[in-house]
């Protein structure tokens, strides 16, 4: 997402790079995130939400700012974080709408910000979730919007750093940093509202990005050096691991995006690059490895 030349967000696919003006008045990005098949895009005008396969718009807004927008997949539930510049945009509540029906289903309120909003949607309703990240705790509901947990981190998570599984994975897993001075890692079944396994020392630095595979068999870390991803096996009987050598210079990461098919990990970081990472080059072996399918500068898109 290129938040300073005019609100543009780029596409990376087939080798080619597709611009798309995604507010007419060139109103600045403030968020945008790519599910499997949509595109969430908020501004300081409202949000834009694009079908993928084929590309088009499916929803627009223009009347509330949007610093933060989470889909359900198959749904019509959209959840919306305003930018705080106006008390009815507050960047402390949650507005829950039907964007068939443009109508609020309900509002969240919260003591603290609130930095990230996770949606699952299951084939099973009742077990589709909703988690709400703030700083030191994530508040989890059900797609009913029934409050169903409120998980004390014990720390602080001011980066709002969490990553819930997809659809298609087996169990419903939410992924949250243990620790703010070590790479520790926590994983929660959503579920039976438990801790599902931990992973201390993850990374030796503190977490920076976290991301599960499309099946959740697999989660990605990098850490705030941001030198070195790992992808990890989520169950304790998987031995998979993996990591890849993103470069020799700090980095700060700013996503980690497997392909759908969980055999490809692309990693962009704040030094303006792409790498493009094979899992099954890697191998599984452990030890650092160079294999990449693409590298990209993202300074040479401007």
């Amino acid at each position: 997402i290129n938040a300073e030349n005019g609100g543009h967000f780029y596409t990376y696919q087939s080798r080619v790079i597709i611009q798309m003006e995604v507010s007419g008045t060139l109103s600045p990005l403030l968020f945008g995130s790519i599910s499997s098949d949509s595109i969430c895009v908020g501004t300081q005008t409202g949000y834009k939400i694009f079908k993928t396969n084929p590309f088009s718009l499916l929803v627009s807004d223009e009347t509330l700012p949007c610093r933060l927008i989470a889909s359900i997949e198959n749904t019509n539930l959209l959840a919306v974080v305003g930018d705080g510049r106006h008390p009815n945009q507050s960047e402390r509540v949650v507005h829950i709408l039907n964007v068939k029906q443009k109508r609020d289903i309900c509002t969240i309120p919260f003591m603290t910000p609130v930095l990230k909003i996770l949606m699952n949607s299951e084939r099973t309703v009742t077990r589709s979730r909703i988690a709400i990240v703030l700083e030191s705790s994530i508040v989890l509901y059900d797609i009913f919007v029934n409050l169903l947990a409120r998980i004390e981190l014990g720390t602080k998570n001011p980066k709002g750093i969490a990553a819930m599984t997809g659809s298609v994975s087996k169990n419903l897993l939410l992924a949250y940093p243990g620790s703010p001075d070590t790479g520790d890692l926590v994983l929660y079944d959503c579920t039976t509202l438990q801790i599902y396994r931990l992973l201390p020392h993850a990374h030796q630095a503190p977490l920076q990005a976290i991301a599960f595979s499309p099946d959740g068999t697999l989660i990605a870390t990098a850490s705030e050096t941001g030198t070195v991803i790992k992808v990890h096996a989520v169950d304790k009987d998987d031995k998979r691991s993996f990591q890849f050598r993103r470069g020799v210079k700090t980095a700060l990461i700013h996503s980690l995006t497997f392909n759908p098919r969980g055999d490809t990990l692309c990693v962009s970081s704040g030094n303006g690059t792409i790498h493009i990472f094979n899992l099954e080059d890697g191998k599984g072996t452990g030890n650092a490895s160079n294999s990449y399918v693409g590298f990209m500068m993202l300074g040479d898109m401007a």
